[in-house]
């Protein structure tokens, strides 16, 4: 309610998409009561956060050793952070970007921080984007026909993860 230049993303597991502003504006006091939160707002160490999660679910039988097992062991496995880069910025995965042209946009893929390049890259849907790896490790995507204005996913595999980005166009290439 205080921001406005709104991006979509998705989350990069489950797809789901969601919308969140790029700046802020204050009317009024000064004060974001959005960002105060809920009594009582706890912090927890991001070391130990997905143990105090999994055993504060435990009492209310949501979870058990052995999932809570899996779970850990899922989570190990894990790329702590996969991003590309496009026109300049830096895009997690689950950001949605738009305006591939039909000649081609260039992306490079790091991994915690380092260039990469032993990934696969696949489309979404290839009747409107062509996804393609070149032999320095970039991408090219091309818009092959318009998307009218809906959000098309491309798929890069790193170390037997799935890692989701979408792009989004709003104009009409023939």
């Amino acid at each position: 309610q205080i921001g406005g230049s709104v991006q979509e993303y998705h989350l990069p597991y489950s797809g789901v998409p969601f919308a969140i502003s790029g700046f802020n504006e204050f009317y009024g006091e000064p004060k974001n009561i959005d960002g105060i939160g809920y009594e009582p707002d706890l912090w927890c160490n991001p070391e130990t956060a997905l143990d105090a999660a999994i055993e504060m679910l435990k009492p209310y039988d949501f979870s058990d050793d052995d999932s809570a097992d899996d779970v850990k062991e899922s989570s190990d496995s894990i790329v702590e952070e996969l991003t590309v880069s496009f026109a300049g910025s830096k895009m997690l995965p689950g950001q949605c970007f738009g305006d591939i042209t039909s000649e081609g946009n260039y992306i490079s893929v790091t991994a915690n921080g380092k260039k990469i390049k032993d990934f696969t890259v696949k489309s979404g849907n290839e009747n409107y984007l062509s996804v393609k790896k070149l032999n320095d490790g970039r991408i090219q995507l091309k818009t092959l026909k318009s998307y009218k204005g809906n959000n098309y996913p491309f798929i890069i595999t790193y170390k037997n993860v799935d890692y989701t980005f979408y792009t989004n166009d709003n104009t009409w290439i023939p």
